[in-house]
């Protein structure tokens, strides 16, 4: 018993935390191959997770606030590490330049597509959707971006050209959209696009905004689902 009490001791937490920190520092290629292993359980569990019957929102927060967790923990280990990540005010600028070329492109085409399906308005507390969507959206940027995107690029020779990381990262952001095509080819098209901005400036921001209100049009006018019936219903 005084034995799992001395493992247990917060010394001795902090010397094994410090034990594996040091690991890790000391084998370039296992921090990213435990981000993208924890991207590839994440996305996993979010493609099985209709199999349960529960709603996707028991599911999606507390992995939410395993993921800030670890930004939290990486950012007091490496404050530069998130930054590089783009969790920073460094490229905002011209980031939001591009992306709102991005959003002004999709937004037309889907207004032009509620317009010839006829689709209706979205009601008043979508409200709280266009404030909230892009929270969820930096947590999914930061992953698809910061991690996959990002880890994929540090790969040696043709692995780790920008194009293909572009490519896999994209796919990937589309599959874990599955069933659902649309959002599959939505999502799979504004990886593309995302992925280039987000390599040339390294910011984030204007990406989750830009996530989250896409994401709000798709659901209202291309799916006419509510999205927060899609989370809690």
């Amino acid at each position: 018993m005084r034995t799992i009490a001395l493992a247990l001791s917060p010394a001795a937490r902090q010397s094994l935390t410090r034990e594996l920190a040091d690991r890790v520092a000391a084998t370039p290629w296992l921090r990213p191959a435990l981000e993208l292993s924890a991207v590839a359980l994440t996305a996993t569990l979010h493609l099985a997770w209709p199999s349960t019957g529960l709603p996707r929102a028991v599911l999606v927060f507390p992995m939410v606030a395993l993921w800030i967790g670890y930004i939290v923990r990486r950012y007091r280990q490496d404050p530069k590490a998130v930054a590089a990540w783009g969790l920073r005010r460094e490229g905002l600028l011209p980031t939001t330049l591009a992306t709102g070329a991005v959003m002004a492109v999709g937004g037309t085409a889907m207004g032009l597509y509620g317009w010839w399906t006829g689709a209706s308005l979205p009601p008043w507390y979508a409200a709280v959707v266009l404030l909230s969507y892009p929270v969820f959206g930096l947590v999914q940027q930061l992953i698809v971006q910061g991690l996959v995107t990002g880890n994929l690029s540090k790969l040696p020779g043709k692995l780790g050209h920008p194009a293909v990381a572009t490519l896999l990262s994209a796919s990937l952001f589309g599959l874990v959209h599955w069933p659902e095509t649309e959002l599959m080819i939505g999502t799979f098209f504004l990886g593309l696009a995302f992925a280039p901005i987000w390599m040339r400036w390294r910011n984030l921001f204007p990406l989750a905004v830009a996530h989250g209100w896409l994401g709000m049009a798709i659901f209202y006018i291309v799916l006419q689902r509510d999205p927060l019936m899609t989370y809690f219903g």
